[in-house]
């Protein structure tokens, strides 16, 4: 990975960012980190994906609405606020909106899974 991030892509390294962080390279506000496997075993070693968002309520409220189990939105210890959902294989998909201080009260909305 050193290879293909830090030589071929040329992307910086950096501390990790989150806890059990091993690795991280990025470029901009973007970046791809690397952490222990829960279960060295596994084939399947994907722990989440992460994309940002300037209107996490927003998103929120859409995927509900479109029938997606979505807990309560959260606030991070670094003033950001985030939902993380599951797609079809149960892999994490986080949704983070960064800078804000507080989270937005809304309804318990959350739908049922089918």
């Amino acid at each position: 990975m050193k290879t293909l991030y830090g030589g071929t892509l040329g992307l910086a390294s950096a501390s990790p960012a989150e806890p059990g962080g091993l690795l991280r390279y990025s470029v901009g506000k973007q970046w791809v980190g690397y952490s222990q496997a829960p279960n060295p075993e596994a084939i399947d070693r994907l722990d989440h994906v992460a994309f940002a968002t300037n209107k996490v309520v927003a998103l929120r409220e859409y995927l509900v609405a479109k029938g997606v189990t979505v807990p309560a939105i959260e606030n991070r210890a670094d003033h950001s606020l985030s939902i993380t959902v599951a797609d079809a294989d149960g892999h994490r998909i986080e949704f983070i909106e960064r800078g804000k201080v507080e989270v937005p009260a809304s309804p318990d909305s959350t739908v049922p899974a089918t």
